[in-house]
């Protein structure tokens, strides 16, 4: 029994109109935008052809303008009532656009029409089934097997409701059955493919996608299907090279390019992920999912502003789509931007109760809000409803590192590299905290294993900023620093690589070598010198002592930032330099903008304290708090003012308020020790001191103090 034709275009051997004839070879050829315009125009004057607005209607459903092509196919059958094909079609549009009732009974039309469109048939089926009707669409294909088992057609399509039931072993007998009846049955060896695919047996599932391409190498979907199983065996260069297969065959097809895009994603090649689901997004702008992933690769390259115009497109789509909400709230908690992210966090959560990314990225912004109790609350609630979700592992590691929980922390960030031991950020996270305790062996290891981590991906892509630049910061930790630096300049002629130029000034400047990073940005082309590298000529002028010279480089340096945006960093090292110049009132004007972060109040509020501002340093310095309660140079700040107050008690709490967020904190201790002393307390103020020049012998201050403590004994 020969299938009528349908999701495809038709001949129409006796009508010569140019236009037409030219539409029809664009749509065979997959053009369809173009395909497009010419039935447009043979519209025009082939008013009754029901095969032209067929055609028209099969281009537009292509593109997934599918409320379009139902409006061509009523052309067709208003032309040509009984006109089986574009009935069809416009079914098959019906349940594109999920209105499966209505898809059901023109499916149903077709039958009555002609009886034999099997297509009709095994359609009417999967609706059955997509509207949880399986009882009779198993019905339906036992009624078509049983009348005739020697077509293969009731056969494949059992096997594709089989396999939607998850009854993968049934479904494979069923395309067996087919195979053995068609071995040339394209349809039926990809839904094998897919079938073995989802019972985890991708090197058969391989093999099944091969017979269908050897059967038709133009097969895109096989193609496309093999790439993806590529992916999930982790060969990636097969599974990229599988792709471009598919979009050579047809390069309006959506899905390749989103599968390509999502492989790219997967291995952190982020900036091709972007080309690829953007390729995508032409062919269809109205999948949320498309716009939420763009925003994620942007998110993951840092570009987090950048990022949440893409989920809210995502959100215009789909205003239930919860993802996208949680998503523009992680962008802004990563803009330190807490308070404002929680409303898109409590969304995401209004959407969907039990969403395990929400509760841990809503209780991580209110543990920084302050609120570490109910953080931590939820992040364990997170946790509940997904003991292998690494990042709130991660997240609670983090919290519990602020609480000064060091163990805890080590232990929930384990937990997190057991889930995922390719989390780069975990084992950074790890090190510091080992550091911080003093087992630099454990330490060492952890920053060793991030940077084998980051070496694999930079196997795929040796040139990616990204990765060079979390490179060269390991490389840095490790004390490697001329390696460190090999690794900056390695990517100063890459595209986009300003971020690096910026870590290696860093990098210089914390090592004090102030002349080697003048003599390289003297060195640098006039078009590289942005407002950031004069910003880090007017440190290392600073450094050496010439202040004259370092305020006239930063002068330029604000100069080019009013052009580039309002840079923060270069307005507070502007007042810091004024201040040291003494030009106080001069200093204050750089903080004249509402929405500074806690860095910047910090430093007012120090300014604040040399002018003898005491009360407008602790306005300053609550402000700070309430954008990081965790902030520790202001809670620092505090102390030193309730010592000048002379309030002990105050100031002995403020330093035990320090140590309960991160209890090696050198600073709180020796303003512990300085306290004590006040109060004539030496003996706790000498225990204090211990622990200081425990942590470093060489500190001036503690030498300072217990020489003075030592000599009053």
């Amino acid at each position: 029994m020969e299938d009528p034709p349908a999701g495809r275009i038709q001949q129409d051997d006796e009508e010569k109109d140019e236009n037409f004839i030219r539409a029809n070879i664009l749509s065979e050829y997959g053009n369809y935008q173009k395909a497009i315009e010419y039935y447009d125009k043979a519209s025009d004057t082939l008013k009754d052809n029901d095969v032209l607005f067929n055609n028209y209607g099969v281009a537009l459903d292509a593109l997934g303008r599918h409320e379009e092509a139902i409006d061509m196919y009523d052309n067709a059958l208003a032309i040509s009532a009984d006109y089986s094909i574009a009935m069809y079609n416009k079914a098959n549009s019906l349940t594109y656009l999920g209105e499966l009732d209505e898809a059901l009974d023109v499916y149903d039309q077709v039958i009555a029409i002609d009886p034999e469109y099997m297509h009709a048939y095994y359609d009417k089926g999967l609706t059955l089934s997509s509207l949880g009707r399986l009882d009779e669409a198993l019905e339906l294909y036992d009624e078509i097997i049983e009348q005739d088992p020697d077509i293969p057609g009731p056969w494949m399509r059992k096997g594709l409701l089989l396999d939607a039931q998850r009854d993968y072993e049934a479904a494979l007998e069923h395309y067996d059955v087919a195979l053995e009846l068609n071995p040339d049955s394209e349809e039926a060896w990809n839904g094998r493919g897919n079938t073995l695919y989802n019972l985890e047996r991708f090197e058969e599932a391989i093999e099944s996608y091969d017979e269908a391409i050897d059967v038709n190498p133009q097969s895109e979907e096989a193609w496309n299907n093999k790439g993806f199983t590529f992916f999930m065996l982790g060969l990636h260069n097969e599974a990229l090279k599988s792709y471009d297969m598919a979009i050579d065959i047809n390069p309006n097809y959506k899905q390749a390019w989103y599968n390509k895009g999502y492989t790219y994603h997967g291995i952190g090649r982020l900036e091709e992920a972007v080309e690829c689901y953007e390729e995508a997004l032409k062919l269809d702008q109205r999948d949320e999912v498309l716009w939420n992933n763009i925003g994620n690769a942007l998110y993951n390259l840092d570009r987090w502003q950048e990022s949440i115009p893409y989920f809210e497109k995502g959100i215009e789509v789909s205003p239930g789509y919860e993802i996208a909400w949680n998503n523009i709230g992680n962008a802004l908690d990563k803009m330190a931007k807490y308070a404002e992210a929680q409303p898109y966090h409590d969304k995401a959560l209004e959407f969907k109760p039990d969403f395990d990314y929400a509760l841990y990225a809503k209780g991580f912004g209110l543990a920084k809000l302050g609120d570490i109790d109910y953080g931590l609350e939820l992040m364990n609630q997170s946790l509940e409803l997904n003991p292998n979700y690494d990042h709130s592992w991660h997240a609670k590691g983090e919290v519990m590192h602020w609480m000064g929980k060091k163990e805890e922390a080590i232990d929930a960030i384990n937990n997190s590299i057991i889930l995922n031991p390719m989390f780069i950020e975990a084992w950074i996270d790890r090190g510091k905290i080992f550091k911080e305790i003093g087992n630099y062996e454990e330490a060492e290891i952890s920053f060793k294993e991030a940077l084998n981590i980051v070496d694999n991906l930079l196997m795929y892509d040796h040139m990616d900023i990204s990765n060079l630049e979390k490179k060269a910061g390991l490389l840095s930790t490790l004390k490697r620093y001329e390696r460190a630096m090999v690794c900056y300049d390695q990517a100063m002629g890459a595209e986009d690589a300003e971020k690096l130029r910026i870590k290696k000034a860093e990098l210089l400047i914390t090592f004090e070598e102030y002349d080697e990073l003048l003599e390289w940005i003297n060195e640098l082309p006039n078009e590289e010198i942005d407002s950031q590298i004069l910003y880090f000529k007017a440190r290392a002028l600073h450094g050496l002592g010439e202040i004259d010279k370092a305020l006239i480089a930063l002068t330029n340096s604000l100069e080019k930032s009013g052009k580039e945006g309002y840079d923060e960093n270069i307005h507070v090292f502007k007042a810091r330099l004024l201040a040291d110049m003494e030009r106080y009132e001069e200093s204050m004007v750089c903080f004249a903008r509402k929405g500074l972060g806690p860095s910047a109040l910090t430093t007012r509020a120090e300014i604040e304290m040399k002018m003898g501002n005491n009360a407008d340093a602790l306005l300053s310095l609550d402000k700070a708090l309430s954008k990081d309660s965790t902030w520790l140079p202001a809670w620092k700040l505090m102390g030193e003012i309730d010592i000048i107050n002379g309030d002990h008690k105050k100031a002995l709490d403020t330093y035990d308020n320090i140590l309960g967020i991160d209890e090696n904190y050198i600073w709180a201790w020796l303003g512990k020790a300085i306290t004590y002393f006040k109060m004539g307390k030496d003996k706790k103020a000498m225990s204090a001191l211990d622990i200081v020049l425990d942590m470093d012998p060489e500190l001036e201050q503690a030498n300072d103090l217990k020489n003075e403590i030592l000599k009053a004994r």
